[in-house]
């Protein structure tokens, strides 16, 4: 009976599943799989690491996986947590950052970093200090995922490949602004 039980191959959730989907585009946009975990992914770039991994918020009846793309950035400084605002239209966004204490490390900026601001939803857009250095975290609205229990309903958005190049790209300028 033992036996039985442990050669039972381990099953594919729907959240895994949907995380390997969230990772096509930025397969796409140049970065290649490095390693596999039960609820994270990593991906390499010539230049960067990033990981996909789910923030899961429950409710009552639902629950709402919201994709995060994060990266290490070892480096020193303390700016407190770093937080993007984005405001105005999808014609005319303005973007700025805000920190609770000091003032943001110069070369936040950029050109990549106006672009993610500009044509991606963010759920959030984060640079929080760590020991010995700072983790960026960028949500996009587009990889979320919503189950609700009753009534059953299933909603999920994917991320498109323009916007996997964009976060990429602006998760680079970022990591190396602050190295």
């Amino acid at each position: 009976m033992s036996a039985r039980l442990t050669a039972r191959p381990r099953a594919v959730t729907p959240a895994v599943r949907f995380l390997a989907q969230q990772a096509e585009p930025f397969l796409r946009a140049g970065l290649r799989e490095s390693e596999r975990g039960a609820d994270w992914l990593t991906l390499a770039g010539d230049d960067v690491t990033v990981t996909l991994r789910w923030r899961t918020q429950r409710l009552l009846l639902a629950r709402i996986h919201q994709l995060q793309v994060t990266a290490d950035v070892a480096a020193s400084g303390s700016a407190g947590e770093l937080r993007l605002r984005v405001s105005g239209s999808a014609g005319a966004r303005r973007f700025r950052w805000q920190s609770r204490r000091g003032t943001p490390p110069a070369g936040l900026d950029g050109p990549a970093v106006a672009e993610l601001a500009r044509t991606v939803d963010l759920t959030d857009c984060t640079v929080t200090p760590r020991p010995g250095g700072w983790r960026v975290c960028v949500e996009p609205y587009a990889g979320s995922r919503l189950r609700v229990f009753f009534p059953p309903i299933h909603y999920a958005t994917t991320v498109r490949p323009g916007e996997a190049v964009t976060i990429a790209a602006a998760v680079r300028e970022i990591s190396a602004a602050l190295a």
